[in-house]
């Protein structure tokens, strides 16, 4: 580690400022959102593939089906940013812990097994 001179400090102490005024700058932007980021993003089918780590027959595949939210406009599709995150996240699946506390908050007789192995009478 190197130790600095009494005679280097106001050099060092005037690139200490510069450096914590460009960091505040660059949070302060980050903190207000530039225009591009706050507008809504679109994709191509290609960018979307590679955004969802599919292949692109496997998205067309999905459109097809009408299984991913997508726009068409002119014989070219499009997809939103923001509706693919939330395509991605409705998919998550409950841990069983989650599980078992959901069934827990249940109420009684909801949900739980009756005792009995069938449903049908006289068995």
């Amino acid at each position: 580690m190197e130790y600095l001179k009494f005679e280097d400090l106001p050099k060092a102490v005037h690139q200490i400022t510069e450096q914590l005024t460009r960091l505040e700058e660059l949070v302060a932007s980050k903190l207000s959102g530039s225009p591009a980021e706050t507008e809504e993003q679109f994709m191509t089918v290609e960018q979307a593939a590679q955004y969802l780590h599919l292949s692109v027959q496997t998205l067309y595949g999905k459109v097809c089906r009408r299984t991913i939210p997508f726009m068409k406009r002119s014989k070219r599709l499009y997809f939103s940013r923001d509706e693919l995150k939330s395509y991605l996240k409705d998919g998550s699946v409950l841990t069983t812990n989650d599980y078992k506390n959901a069934v827990d908050e249940l109420p009684l007789g909801v949900g739980r097994k009756s005792g009995r192995r069938n449903n049908r009478k006289g068995i």
